[in-house]
Order: C-alpha cells, then sequence, then structure tokens
C-alpha cells in the first residue's frame, strides 16, 4: 500500500483543491527556507512599538509591559506544540518558522510575523497530513494574560463576543497594562473558533474541530494586537482590513487559510478582494474604494478575436502590469479572458460623491459585490483549456482528438472519463490523464495542435506547448467494491478490472491458466522484469512469467489499458484492495478535484498575445 500513497500524494501536487487545501507536496513558499537561524528566546518590535517575545514553542512570553503571560499557545488532540531546535528566519528579519511537529502523522509548522508598519503579531499554522486517510484533530489555541480581564469590547460593539462577532478586545483589570486585540476569524468566514473566556479570569481559549484531508494541508491565522488604551484597541479593531494584511502572506500559504474566508475571491491566477454590500476596487497604489461599477460590458481584444462580455457574465478583472494594456477578466462560469481594454474605461459610481472613471493603468482589481448571481465561490462548470500564460477558456470537447500514447500503444480518451489531463507534470515530460474514478495514467497526447470550438463564439487553434492543462468538471465517481487496483512500477495508478478471459503462466513445472476471478493479488518478483507471483483465492500462489507478456486492464469507467509485465508493480484484486483500505470504512486516496494552478502572467505590449 506504500507504493499507492506515495503516488496519490504525487498527483495531489500537481492539482489545488478549491476548499483551501494542498498536497503534500509543498510548493517552496509554504515555508521559510533555513538559510538564516534565529535562537529563543525571539524578540521584536511592531510597528506601532510594542514588543513581542516569541519563544520556542511559538508563543508570546510577556509582550509589552507583561500584556501577556503566554500568548497563543497551541495543542493538538490535547498535546502542547513543542519545538527545541533554533527556528528559519524570513529575509526580512520580521518573521519565524517553527517545526514540524509530529502529532499522530499530522505535521505541524508555526509561523510568526510582526508587522513593521502596523501594530500587530499574526500566527500561521499549518497541519500537514501525511497519512493515507483524513484526519481530524481536536485543536486549541490557550492564551494567558499577564493580568484577569476587566472589559471586553467585541466586533460587533457588544460587552461579550457572539456568534456574529470575529474578533474582540480585551482590557486588563491591572492599570497601566495593554489592552489586547484579538482576531480570530473574518465576517465571512465558514471555519471559525469557538472562543471562550471569563470576566476576572487570565485565560482566553479557541476551540476548534479541524479536519484535515489525506495528503493534504490547511492552515489557521491569527492576529494579535497590543495598544495602549481600550478605545485605542477597539478602534484598531474596527478599522483592520484582514485581506489587505493576508496579501503579505505567500499565495501559496494563504489560500490554505480556512479560517480567513469570504474576504477574497481565488480564480485560477487571480485574486479579487471584494464585499459583501458594495462593488470594490483595488487602485494601483494599494487604496480601496467601494461603490457601484457601472459598465454594461467588457470589450477585450485578444489573441483569438474581440470579446464582448455583459456584465452579468463578469464577476471581476485584475491588472497585473500598469505598464501594459493587458486586462484579465474573471467570469461566473470559472472562465479567465485576457486582451486589451477595448471598451470604456472602468467607472465607479461613488455613494453621495459622483462617478470615478479608472483607466487600467491605475487599478490593480475591481470586482463585483457578493450576491446570489456572483457568489463568493466561483466554480468551473464547462471543459475549460487552460493555457501557460494564465487564461482558462471554456470549450465544447467534442471534435478535439483525444489519441493518448502510452507504454503499449495510443487509447482513445473520452471527456466523460476523465477530470483533467495535466501537461506539467512533477517528472516532467510525459502528460498525465487523472479520470473520475481515481486512476491515474502517464503518457502524451499526439495532436500537436488542438482545434477547439469556444463557448465565447471563437475558435481557437492553439499549440500543444501553449497547453498547461485541460480540466473536465464534474463529481468523482462513487466508490465501489469490485474493483481491483493495479500499480505500475512509475507510480501511476489503475482502478478497475483484468481484461483478459484468462492469464496463462508459465512455470518451472509447466503451463498453468488462472482466471481474473480466481487472483487476490499479483506482485513482481524483485531482479525479473517479467516474472510474477500470482496469489489466488485459497492461499495459494504460483511464480513465473506471463506468456502473453502484456495484461489488459480495463478502467471502470474507462478504455482498456494494455501494460507490458515489465511495467506492473502490484495488482491487488477486489477484496484486498478492500481489507487495505482504511479502517473507518473510507475509500483509499483520490486526487482532490482539480483546479487549474497559478502559473505567472504573461504580460504583453501591443498586439494581444498569449
Amino acid at each position: 500500500m506504500a507504493r499507492r500513497v506515495t503516488r496519490r500524494l504525487c498527483v495531489g501536487w500537481a492539482v489545488l483543491a478549491a476548499s483551501g487545501a494542498v498536497a503534500l507536496a509543498e510548493p517552496d513558499d509554504l515555508h521559510i527556507p533555513p538559510a538564516r537561524r534565529v535562537g529563543w528566546n525571539w524578540s521584536i518590535t511592531d510597528g506601532a512599538g510594542y514588543q513581542w517575545d516569541i519563544a520556542s514553542y511559538g508563543q508570546v512570553n510577556s509582550g509589552t509591559n507583561s500584556a501577556y503571560s503566554g500568548g497563543m499557545m497551541l495543542y493538538v488532540d490535547g498535546s502542547n506544540f513543542t519545538w527545541g531546535a533554533q527556528g528559519n528566519l524570513g529575509r526580512d528579519g520580521r518573521e519565524v518558522e517553527l517545526g514540524p511537529w509530529d502529532r499522530n502523522g499530522l505535521r505541524v509548522y508555526r509561523r510568526v510575523y510582526v508587522d513593521a508598519k502596523l501594530g500587530y503579531c499574526r500566527w500561521i499554522d499549518l497541519f500537514a497530513n501525511a497519512a493515507p486517510a483524513d484526519r481530524t484533530a481536536a485543536v486549541r489555541y490557550h492564551t494567558s494574560l499577564g493580568s484577569p480581564i476587566g472589559q471586553v469590547c467585541s466586533t460587533s460593539g457588544g460587552s461579550s463576543v457572539g456568534p456574529a462577532d470575529w474578533g474582540f478586545v480585551t482590557v486588563s483589570s491591572t492599570s497601566g497594562r495593554p489592552a489586547t486585540a484579538h482576531i480570530y476569524a473574518t465576517r465571512k468566514s465558514k471555519t471559525r473558533p469557538a472562543v471562550q473566556y471569563s470576566v476576572g479570569s487570565s485565560s482566553m481559549y479557541y476551540n476548534l474541530t479541524l479536519r484535515v484531508p489525506k495528503g493534504q494541508a490547511v492552515a489557521l491565522c491569527f492576529f494579535e494586537a497590543q495598544d495602549k488604551s481600550a478605545a485605542e484597541a477597539d478602534k484598531l479593531l474596527k478599522a483592520f482590513n484582514v485581506s489587505r494584511e493576508l496579501r503579505k502572506v505567500p499565495r501559496a500559504l494563504r489560500k490554505l487559510i480556512v479560517n480567513m474566508g469570504g474576504e477574497v475571491l481565488t480564480i485560477g491566477s487571480i485574486e479579487l478582494p471584494r464585499h459583501d454590500l458594495h462593488d470594490l476596487v483595488v487602485l494601483r497604489n494599494g487604496s480601496e474604494v467601494l461603490g457601484v461599477l457601472r459598465n454594461r460590458q467588457y470589450s477585450l481584444e485578444t489573441f483569438f478575436g474581440r470579446v464582448d462580455l455583459p456584465a452579468e457574465q463578469v464577476v471581476g478583472l485584475h491588472v497585473p502590469d500598469p505598464n501594459d494594456t493587458l486586462v484579465q477578466v474573471a467570469t461566473v462560469d470559472g472562465q479567465i479572458i485576457a486582451g486589451a481594454f477595448a471598451g470604456d474605461p472602468l467607472g465607479l459610481e461613488l455613494p453621495d460623491r459622483g462617478d470615478m472613471t479608472l483607466p487600467p493603468a491605475k487599478l490593480a482589481t475591481a470586482a463585483y459585490r457578493l450576491s446570489p448571481q456572483k457568489p463568493e465561490e466561483i466554480a468551473i462548470r464547462h471543459p475549460v483549456v487552460v493555457l501557460r500564460s494564465g487564461q482558462q477558456l471554456a470549450f465544447d470537447p467534442a471534435g478535439v482528438d483525444w489519441t493518448y500514447q502510452v507504454q503499449c500503444g495510443d487509447l482513445k480518451l473520452s471527456p466523460d472519463h476523465l477530470r483533467a489531463v495535466f501537461f506539467d507534470t512533477p517528472d516532467g515530460g510525459l502528460h498525465r490523464a487523472v479520470f473520475r474514478n481515481g486512476s491515474v495514467l502517464s503518457g502524451l497526447l499526439r495532436a500537436d495542435k488542438f482545434l477547439l470550438h469556444l463557448r465565447l463564439g471563437r475558435d481557437l487553434s492553439i499549440r500543444r506547448h501553449l497547453v498547461r492543462q485541460f480540466v473536465f468538471p464534474g463529481p468523482a465517481d462513487e466508490e465501489t467494491d469490485d474493483l481491483a487496483e493495479m500499480t505500475l512500477r512509475n507510480e501511476d495508478v489503475l482502478r478497475g478490472r483484468i481484461a483478459d478471459e484468462s492469464l496463462a503462466i508459465e512455470t518451472r513445472f509447466g503451463r498453468v491458466t488462472v482466471k481474473p476471478a480466481s487472483i487476490t493479488r499479483i506482485t513482481a518478483l524483485d531482479g525479473h522484469v517479467d516474472r510474477v507471483r500470482v496469489h489466488l483465492v485459497g492461499g495459494s500462489n504460483i511464480s513465473g512469467r506471463v506468456e502473453a507478456g502484456v495484461i489488459r486492464f480495463q478502467l471502470a469507467p474507462g478504455p482498456v489499458v494494455p501494460v507490458f509485465v515489465g511495467h506492473v508493480a502490484e495488482v491487488v484484486g477486489p477484496a484486498a484492495a478492500k481489507e487495505a483500505r482504511p479502517a473507518d470504512g473510507e475509500p483509499p486516496a483520490q486526487p482532490p478535484v482539480p483546479v487549474p494552478p497559478r502559473p505567472p502572467v504573461r504580460a504583453f505590449r501591443g498586439r494581444p498575445r498569449v
């Protein structure tokens, strides 16, 4: 089973999950490189002049004037996060990372950052699940303040924390101690901890049950701030812009955070800050402006012709470079169309202040407010081609040549069976087809050029080297107990059935014919590329050479794949595959639902191009 688990983690490395999880073969910017190290205690001052003395377990010891007596201590399933080695120090010297700390297969890292401009400290804790099954963990944060709590002010203006709150201020009962602000979620967060405290006690807790999918990772983020008075702490809390501060977090890490959702829409290579009541424009200088976007359509000159997009189809737009004419427009069905702005400049109606006209050079992003027509999560609704430029274009898969070359010949792939075809793979060179039943098969799409009928009403002729992946939306196939699994030596995994009526095995004692129904397992013999051991129902086994040299394997659903025996590492029959599943009855690990990755934008100047 170890071989199959390893492969599935590798598959996940190429696929990003929409739920805010990513597979364990992690992008580099999830962690701080170990180039600079720091010992304990690590002490640094924030932009408001307050001290943060961080200890080796990732907690703040005292802060300024004993604001804390051990803050943001982390517990997982009742055990305290511990770390005795040095920490990795960020490039600007303002962030440190600890870990990994292992808790029953859950690898935990802590990143602590102190902001140089605003007065706050930020914790991001990463939980990576290396196990072959989903993991549920009881997570608790304990903060001990320097003195008992005398007063509480919440984001809703109350004197206690309720379900609609996302932060609060604690005021010390001891005069002279700083007030402390605590931000644990956002207004739109679906995942938020339960807050526990008592006036008159110095302890406060965050409690939540965290689910980490198998082979993936999620993160939790919290902000703490010290201020000299309750009024100033409350002012900081009410004005705190979580989405703006999270832009300081590397993108790969930011999208894993599950308790700070709803503020930014991520679609392909675009991130759009959004508001629940107003349309939101972010200017190139970082300023945010609320209002009503009044463009009725967005016209783009693309490399495949002019496209006019009605405003009802647009969720937002992004301008990568103020010195370029490129604008990326995201649509409600998950497309990203790039081109030169060919219509009117962006118009924004301001409440009681008239209108603003904004050319692309002044814009960073613009997004419509959250609504049922333009919800906080945008799903891909149709098959899309993802180009290396970052564009995502919906197309009709009928008429495309899906001939797929594998080691034993050519197959005809059907889009109805596929979840994605990746052109960029961890090993490079080969493409990777991911099927709805979880099968993964390496090979090459034979076509050198694809003629695609786009849903935008245009035809696109695109060379293969300009394509990053094809994605086919839809649910994964339901798990069944009657499928075998074939693992290849390159760690591809196929789920289905042996399609041969029987296998003829040449042994030392003669030729033996076995039916697939009588096989529980086939394993490759070490040192022999063409010899196998066949385990049969009842416990007996035979060893020898498969006479045909090929085992035909039927994906379910999918094509019949002829596989050279020398490429087979193991075949596990339905009964054995069922026994190998986790004890909780959940199916084996599957690649997450494909979502296009986030390639760097290739800007153009002059005529639009890919």
